[in-house]
């Protein structure tokens, strides 16, 4: 560049993605804004200079996209534009039967970043009130403006990739949310067990003689050697090989002496094992997810090539890929 400094590769990628959303956000194309929700979807047909050309109510889920469009075409081809472009917010998964009856039409979809809408609002009126037709008026608003983006619909190995991930994070969250309240119940009623190791619920032994019982008094009926056999039958279950003594004392211990709340041990305890039973079916179901991961990334053939990556494992790369692509 004679007059200035060469464009870096940012700016490039920039002025590429601008080419691409203005090949799609024709200007000789009318905008139509949907505003997505459960039950009920606002349309708003705008041309450029985010000026009405209608707006209507449709009664129904995402899928009346179609009606939407029958209702928009006709108003915009008596305004004197060649077609439509639409825009939504990327609302759940409501945004998906768009692309797909959309693109089925040869219609393009964009997608507006939702803060982009709530940040539209005030400067729309000052305000920061909200509606439907206000919220789609917005998102036609922004799309004029380029400030969107082209949504991509994943499908075979990718799709179920995505849809795994998915699945994995929501056990992950079972599972923290399962193994915070073991603990939480345990200090009430059982506090003296928490104290029989570092990271107690990080120690299969400790794991282990919970599976037992979360529960002292039958650890104290049992008698240590009945109850040491039986955290061994459980340590298996657990992922573990060989029980910890300098542990399994202490836990035997501490069932002599529990302290916490007494009125409530019971009741508590009770609950603990049913956090505990929780915990580790989210954690079967984490095993059982990943170990479906791995086998869509044998699938993709790039399971080699992840294994390169330093300090990744392949379930990490799987679960990169599952959000990232």
């Amino acid at each position: 560049m004679p007059n200035g400094r060469v464009l870096t590769r940012g700016d490039r990628r920039r002025n590429e993605k601008l080419t691409r959303l203005r090949s799609i956000v024709r200007r000789d194309f009318a905008i139509l804004g949907v505003d997505l929700a459960s039950a009920k979807q606002a349309g708003v047909l705008a041309d450029h200079d985010s000026v009405v050309l209608g707006r209507r109510m449709f009664t129904g889920d995402a899928w009346v996209i179609d009606d939407i469009l029958d209702w928009a075409a006709p108003i915009a081809a008596a305004a004197g534009f060649a077609g439509i472009v639409l825009g939504c917010e990327p609302t759940g998964h409501r945004w998906k039967p768009l692309l797909d009856r959309a693109r089925a039409r040869g219609i393009e979809l964009v997608c507006v970043n939702p803060m982009l809408v709530h940040r539209g609002r005030e400067e729309e009126d000052f305000t920061r009130d909200r509606s439907d037709f206000k919220d789609a008026t917005i998102i036609a608003k922004k799309v004029a403006e380029l400030r969107c983006y082209v949504p991509y619909q994943l499908d075979g190995q990718w799709c179920r990739l995505r849809h795994l991930g998915a699945r994995r994070c929501t056990q992950i969250v079972a599972a923290g949310a399962a193994r915070q309240s073991l603990r939480d119940l345990l200090e009430c009623a059982w506090p003296a067990v928490l104290s029989t190791a570092a990271d107690p619920l990080d120690a299969l032994t400790f794991r282990a003689a919970m599976s037992v019982s979360t529960h002292p008094e039958p650890i104290v009926a049992m008698g240590f050697d009945a109850f040491a056999a039986a955290v061994t039958d459980q340590l298996a279950r657990c992922g573990g090989q060989r029980r910890n003594l300098r542990i399994l004392r202490a836990i035997w211990d501490a069932a002599q002496a529990p302290g916490g709340v007494d009125a409530e041990r019971d009741a508590a305890c009770e609950r603990a094992t049913d956090a505990l039973r929780d915990w580790h079916r989210a954690l079967d179901e984490i095993t059982d997810v990943e170990a479906r991961m791995l086998t869509v990334l044998d699938g993709l053939e790039l399971t080699e090539l992840v294994t390169t990556i330093p300090g990744l494992s392949v379930v990490g790369a799987a679960a990169i890929l599952a959000e990232a692509r």
